[in-house]
């Protein structure tokens, strides 16, 4: 979706959008990919109001 800035500029404009295919993902290969990170320690700041 967008809105126009300008009125009339898209006019005349058509079309459809599409997801990529690549935004599809299989769980199972996040989780490998994430995998591949080191493990990050969770640290409770000052300030912070949730665990």
């Amino acid at each position: 979706m967008c809105s126009e800035m300008i009125p009339g500029y898209l006019d005349g404009i058509t079309g459809g959008y599409q997801t990529p295919k690549g935004y599809y993902v299989e769980d199972s290969d996040v989780e490998e990919f994430d995998k591949t990170f080191p493990p990050k320690e969770k640290l409770k700041l000052p300030g912070q109001i949730f665990d």
